[in-house]
């Protein structure tokens, strides 16, 4: 009698394990067209954070100088997407050997439109997040961002300097200014992030005019931000 038991368990024991073998087959079969992804959260997460950032940049349209400008900003972003910020800079101008030139040969001084200083605020959108894969295997994030901002820029009608013993006259404004920009963000770790950004501003001429037809400055950026 224990012996027919015994078989009896060993019978029901193979089979058991013939129809699983066959339901991972037909469970195979089933979803073979199916992919399974796992999905993760956002390295770096940007809702409902402040944001403050320092960065160094030139103007890059300056026919006789370079202007060089040290800004600052503060920020708050409500979601991945939406944040306002507040901005500003200044800065001083070096003579390029284009001025050099016109001074030393041809006695000439050009009238530098001097970008000093300049404040504002404005809205920021960010439609892109993503990463780079390096061939070491190591992930860098980043995200891609647009401004939209106004304010107030200080700026300086010069002239002189380029002529070695002509002295400097200028007569300075602040006026107006409207700002567009676009740049990135690469995050170093889960609080800070290597920044460059290209903005165009324009500044209502003080001669005159309207913002439309102001003076156009190009400044690149590249700085550093810290997410509290």
């Amino acid at each position: 009698m224990i012996c027919r038991n015994r078989r009896l368990i060993t019978m029901l024991g193979a089979l058991v394990c013939a129809f699983s073998a066959y339901a991972d087959q037909g469970d195979a079969d089933l979803f073979h067209d199916v992919e399974v992804r796992v999905i993760r959260q956002k390295y770096f997460q940007k809702s409902m954070r402040p944001e403050v950032g320092a960065q160094f940049s030139a103007i890059m349209n300056r026919s006789f100088v370079y202007s060089l400008m040290a800004n600052g900003q503060i920020g708050f972003h409500f979601n991945e997407h939406i944040g306002i910020f507040g901005e500003g800079g200044m800065g001083f101008t070096l003579n390029k050997g284009d001025c050099s030139t016109l001074g030393e040969k041809f006695r000439i001084e050009p009238i530098v439109d001097d970008l000093r200083n300049w404040f504002g605020g404005g809205v920021s959108y960010t439609p892109v997040y993503g990463k780079y894969q390096l061939s070491s295997g190591e992930l860098i994030y980043f995200d891609w961002f647009f401004t939209v901002a106004g304010g107030m820029a200080g700026i300086a009608k010069r002239m002189g300097t380029c002529i070695p013993e002509s002295a400097e006259s200028s007569s300075s404004y602040s006026m107006p200014q409207v700002t567009l920009s676009t740049g990135q963000r690469y995050f170093l770790n889960k609080s800070s992030a290597a920044i460059w950004n290209i903005k165009y501003m324009i500044v209502q001429d003080p001669s005159g005019g309207t913002l439309a037809t102001g003076i156009n400055n190009v400044l690149l950026s590249l700085g550093i931000s810290y997410f509290l």
